[in-house]
């Protein structure tokens, strides 16, 4: 559905999209069931501004991808959970809430719509891969952490970033174990009571236990 949308939003011309999902009360939904928003990214007046950054930024990045880098340094560190030929997984070292995890597809894709093989050649196995890894998290957090409301964020390049580095990532935010005061909501700080080294240890243990159901 979120792929579909995206054809719609590109289709009446749109620069790209954002997507986000609500699960629980702590989280914001109301609503007992989980539901997601996908919504356009509306074409700014400084977007003409924002492109010719963009170049420059990314005519450096041809030579370092940064996500690359990133999960080089990440491989090697106690933020590690999982890895294989489809995707990287890790509690990351500057966590927005406690409990935090990350989770970046090993290819470069630009946004939901380069999972489609109308425009990307990926795999019904890789999809299938990635969404299922989505999922084994929402469980990992729930079994091992407790987590049961979470924010889910789907972070994406625009429609049209032939070029750029920047990939498709998600971000999965714990919701019931941050209780934000007055000040952090006003300010718009974190209180991010949890190591993000102990939530990466301990779903790396439920990574490494068998799976045979």
């Amino acid at each position: 559905s979120c792929i579909d949308l995206g054809e719609m939003i590109k289709n009446k011309g749109h620069r790209g999209m954002q997507n986000f999902i609500n699960f629980g009360k702590e989280a914001g939904a109301s609503q007992t069931h989980p539901h997601s928003h996908t919504v356009e990214r509306p074409n700014m007046m400084t977007w003409e501004s924002d492109e010719i950054e963009i170049v420059a930024i990314n005519s450096l990045n041809k030579l370092h991808d940064p996500f690359e880098e990133y999960m080089k340094k990440m491989r090697d560190s106690n933020h590690f959970i999982f890895e294989n030929d489809v995707v990287f997984i890790i509690a990351p070292f500057a966590p927005s809430y406690p409990d935090q995890v990350d989770i970046y597809p090993k290819r470069r894709i630009r946004n939901v719509l380069d999972l489609t093989d109308r425009n990307n050649d990926i795999s019904n196995f890789e999809r299938e891969v990635l969404i299922k890894s989505i999922l084994g998290v929402f469980h990992a957090l729930r079994d091992r952490r407790g987590v049961t409301d979470f924010n889910f964020g789907i972070h994406q390049n625009d429609f049209n970033s032939n070029g750029s580095v920047y990939r498709l990532h998600f971000h999965i935010f714990p919701r019931n174990k941050n209780k934000l005061g007055g000040l952090e909501t006003l300010f718009g700080g974190k209180v991010v009571s949890v190591d993000p080294e102990l939530t990466a240890k301990e779903l790396k243990e439920h990574y490494s236990i068998p799976y045979n159901n």
